[in-house]
């Protein structure tokens, strides 16, 4: 990890002192995950109906199971949309930094199951040098348990 860090800091050092040749390659790819986050948040539907899923941890009990048994709430406050395309966003700058530094990605966005107590969840992942980062996979015991309650209503 300490390699993937000391690469991106030896390119950001580089590129703030002075320009560099960008790859033009990169440069396409971080436009279109731009563009698509944009279309993702603004203009696509979004999926309908609970499902449990890694993005839930840390969110309180009682909210999940009442979007499990289909109660409304209040909905998502004014700025989400923002905050959420901010993320994807960056994660696509963050991206495009590491390959500019030399990172080998070797899977961005890759879909994976985790099983854990007999519930299944969804998330993403990037590959880097074949160490894994879990998009939202904080394994806290408290939160699964969470899920897999919600899992028996």
């Amino acid at each position: 990890m300490s390699d993937i860090i000391n690469k991106v800091q030896m390119y950001l050092n580089q590129v703030s002192k002075e320009p560099v040749k960008i790859s033009d390659k990169l440069v396409e790819e971080f436009g279109e995950a731009c563009k698509s986050a944009l279309r993702k948040q603004f203009a696509e539907e979004r999926k309908t109906g609970f499902q449990p899923r890694m993005s839930n941890i840390g969110r309180p009990l009682c909210q999940l199971q009442m979007e499990a048994k289909n109660i409304k709430g209040e909905g998502q406050p004014y700025n989400a949309k923002m905050r959420n395309t901010f993320g994807d966003l960056i994660e696509a700058l963050a991206i495009f930094v590491m390959k500019s530094a030399g990172v080998e990605i070797e899977d961005e966005q890759k879909s994976v199951k985790y099983n854990f107590n007999g519930s299944t969840m969804m998330s993403r992942l990037i590959r880097k040098f074949g160490m894994l980062r879990v998009r939202h996979l904080i394994p806290l015991k408290r939160n699964l348990d969470q899920q897999v309650a919600l899992k028996k209503l």
